[in-house]
């Protein structure tokens, strides 16, 4: 039965897939001039700013869509169909509407349930949507069990990167996927998590990454699944709805927080401060995207390729969301600091903490 239904759901139709690259910073729109600004009698240096706050991470998202007038390209594992991943949704049609080449690249894990949806926001001539190493049927707890068991090794490797790219100017790397837990919006539970907002040299870099990743064989078109089209008048009433969406959400709690100047004041006050950063460059886990799908144990962990270019340090932090590095690479960073290593974790291996005390003890393994 398992065999059957797998075989019933069509793999994507791959033939000449366009490769897409990131468009080069310009001098014109709002984000060239106030970058250009900020970081113009510093040559070479990028700036940088920690997001603590949840609703930060939210406005500098709507803010920067707001402001693109070149390009949007945004890279997720989550996107929730709630009041914020509806909002920023507005923001990316919003702006594809003013004529912004806008690129949204999704892993399947929760982009499958909202495959219709995406099915017609695709239907914009300024706005694609591709899909990141997908389950081929696209609807039905049934098949998609039955590809978890017969495809599981290839499906079980997900992209979990996070970035959000403005006009190749500024760009917002980090923990949180889109969804109200992740902005402070949700009445039941929300994350503390964090982000980096980007400018100047670097994002280029983190444009580099997501093009490695949207020309990758394993991103699909979502118009390549052989599902039915759209029916006709979708797109305009996908238009209208999210304009409306946006009218009412200004009434909403949340919305009307941020939208009130001493509350965004105080938030502001409370930020961390903008650093400017002469030598920063941007890490990837893998060497593409293609080896993290087909080869599940090549994993070359951050640290292991930080302690490369690093020169000795007295003092260091490491923040990790999601897995604590172990082995060869703690060893490797514990010996590349004159002083202790700090670790700090939001979820972790709780079976890891015994090496990872004898490291922030200042400890040299060997």
């Amino acid at each position: 039965m398992l065999p059957f239904l797998t075989h019933c759901a069509t793999a994507p139709r791959l033939d000449d897939v366009p490769s897409q690259k990131a468009l080069p910073p310009g001098t014109t729109t709002p984000l060239d001039q106030a970058i250009r600004s900020d970081l113009g009698d510093e040559p070479g240096a990028s700036g940088v700013r920690l997001i603590e706050q949840n609703a930060m991470a939210f406005a500098y998202r709507a803010a920067t869509a707001t402001a693109a007038e070149r390009t949007l390209d945004v890279q997720y594992y989550i996107w929730h169909d709630d009041l914020t991943g509806k909002l920023l949704g507005a923001e990316l049609l919003r702006a594809a509407e003013r004529g912004v080449r806008v690129r949204i690249l999704l892993d399947d894990v929760d982009a499958r349930a909202k495959h219709d949806l995406f099915l017609v926001a695709n239907q914009h001539p300024n706005l694609s949507v591709r899909i990141f190493n997908p389950f081929y049927s696209r609807k039905g707890l049934l098949p998609k069990i039955s590809e978890m068991l017969l495809r599981g090794n290839r499906l079980n490797r997900r992209m979990h990167n996070k970035a959000w790219i403005a006009d190749n100017r500024v760009a917002i790397v980090g923990g949180r996927n889109i969804g109200d837990e992740y902005f402070g919006a949700s009445d039941q539970s929300n994350f503390a998590d964090l982000d980096v907002m980007l400018a100047g040299p670097v994002v280029e870099q983190v444009s580099r990454e997501f093009d490695a990743y949207w020309n990758s064989e394993y991103s699909v078109p979502v118009e390549r699944f052989d599902t039915e089209p759209p029916p006709p008048g979708s797109l305009d009433q996908l238009i209208k709805d999210s304009k409306e969406y946006r009218r009412t959400a200004n009434e909403t709690p949340y919305v009307a927080a941020l939208r009130d100047e001493q509350k965004r004041a105080d938030l502001l006050a409370s930020a961390a401060p903008p650093l400017h950063i002469d030598d920063i460059t941007v890490v990837r886990e893998l060497e593409a995207p293609n080896r993290m799908v087909l080869e599940a144990k090549i994993r070359p962990l951050l640290t292991a390729q930080v302690t490369l270019t690093l020169d000795p340090l007295s003092r260091g932090t490491l923040i990790t969301m999601d897995e604590v590095p172990i082995g060869g690479p703690v060893s490797r960073l514990g010996r590349l600091l004159e002083g202790p290593l700090h670790v700090r974790i939001s979820r972790a291996l709780r079976r890891l903490e015994g090496q990872l005390a004898e490291v922030e003890a200042g400890k040299r393994p060997e």
